[in-house]
């Protein structure tokens, strides 16, 4: 039976039910949004700044500098000029091929490397620029201002070899046949020697030089370590080497038991003959006085002084054989090892490949006047021996300082001669 529907029942408790019709739904309508307005912001003020105190700056100590030690010199380097075709300052110390920019006649430092093309004048100049008549040692005396104030060693193993011509008498009233810039002063080169040998240095011979530093065919001995290397040499033959110079060879040895050996480049075609009255140059009878007495060494500097770049091969060969053959035929009996021009100096310093060449044929070594020092440590070209041109400007102080310069203060490691 079915059951009456609900909407129908009826009951005294209840007042009848109206048709089962719940209230129609209203159309969707959520309460209307208010407008979109949040919380208004509050002005723009974050959390107040601290006074501006950003952490305490500890002292000012940056990185503590290493020891000045710039790159190494490159020789020719003391580079002391910028490396040449035929010379270069390596790592090797001062190919001394010398990063030095010395100056020339002008009196002021050049950049570049100074030319060694002359003319074949006897006086000395070069092609297209005169052999400097100022030789100046600042740059070199820089240096040893700078190594001292750092307290550094400097041990490359380097050889000052200095270059001289003739020898004046600046306290004379006579009249000086040798007035040139290039002939240096009797009264400063006995201080400058005297002072060598006070400092215990080494007068090398070009023998030397070659046998313990070039070549190394000879060892050194415990008073050769002791000992500080240096070259004095004289180019050309002047007479007043003998007659100004020779004498005060002779009385340094007296008073301090040490000889000083000088290298004399010789041209034997300017030697004074028997019975010639050239006054200027010394003949073969000073030589061989100078050489048994044990001053002298003596070398070849060409047969006649010219410019080797400018000869033919046949000109060139006879100045060189002929000079060799003349300088030996004059000491022969004084020289039974035959050193005698067994070494070269080029005339000007004048010299390229093919006259290097030749020199090679008939010589141990040679030598240059480039204002560099010799390295002998990376040192390959026994052809190429760098000197340093001295002329009347410079004192003895200079000359001093310049030799000191370059010897280490400690000598442990000054003779091993490697890169």
């Amino acid at each position: 039976m079915l059951l009456p529907s609900p909407c129908n029942i009826t009951d005294t408790n209840f007042s009848p039910l109206l048709p089962c019709s719940p209230a129609p739904l209203l159309p969707c309508s959520p309460a209307p949004l208010l407008p979109c307005s949040p919380a208004p912001l509050l002005p723009c003020s974050p959390a107040p700044l601290l006074p501006c105190s950003p952490a305490p700056l500890l002292p000012c100590s940056p990185a503590p500098l290493l020891p000045c030690s710039p790159a190494p010199l490159l020789p020719y380097t003391p580079n002391l000029s910028i490396p040449h075709p035929y010379s270069t300052l390596s790592s090797c110390g001062i190919s001394v091929k010398y990063q030095c920019d010395f100056y020339q006649n002008t009196g002021k430092f050049l950049n570049g490397c100074i030319t060694t093309n002359m003319t074949d004048s006897h006086d000395h100049n070069f092609a297209g620029s005169a052999k400097p008549k100022n030789f100046s040692l600042s740059l070199v005396l820089g240096f040893v201002i700078f190594f001292s104030i750092l307290n550094l060693q400097y041990t490359a193993p380097t050889i000052p070899i200095f270059g001289f011509h003739g020898i004046i008498d600046i306290k004379s009233n006579a009249p000086d046949l040798y007035s040139g810039e290039m002939h240096y002063p009797k009264q400063e080169i006995e201080k400058f020697l005297e002072q060598l040998i006070i400092n215990n240095y080494w007068f090398l011979s070009s023998q030397d030089l070659y046998d313990f530093f070039l070549s190394k065919s000879r060892k050194l001995t415990a008073e050769q370590y002791k000992q500080k290397p240096i070259m004095i040499s004289f180019d050309d033959g002047y007479k007043t080497v003998h007659t100004k110079l020779l004498p005060i060879l002779s009385k340094l040895e007296k008073k301090y038991g040490k000889k000083v050996k000088i290298v004399l480049f010789i041209n034997p075609g300017s030697l004074a003959r028997q019975g010639s009255l050239d006054t200027t140059h010394l003949g073969c009878k000073e030589l061989r006085e100078g050489l048994k007495k044990g001053f002298y060494d003596i070398q070849s500097h060409g047969l006649n002084h010219k410019n080797l770049t400018k000869l033919t091969r046949r000109e060139l060969v006879k100045e060189l054989v002929q000079a060799r053959t003349e300088l030996r035929t004059c000491t022969q009996d004084l020289d039974p090892d035959q050193q005698v021009a067994s070494h070269f100096a080029y005339p000007y310093g004048a010299y390229n490949q093919e006259v290097e060449t030749f020199v090679a044929k008939y010589y141990l070594s040679s030598y240059l006047y480039n204002n560099r020092i010799l390295d002998y440590g990376c040192f390959k070209n026994h052809y190429e021996i760098p000197r340093l041109m001295v002329n009347r400007q410079n004192t003895t102080k200079q000359l001093i300082d310049i030799a000191e310069a370059f010897y280490p203060i400690d000598n442990k490691n000054y003779y091993k001669g490697k890169c």
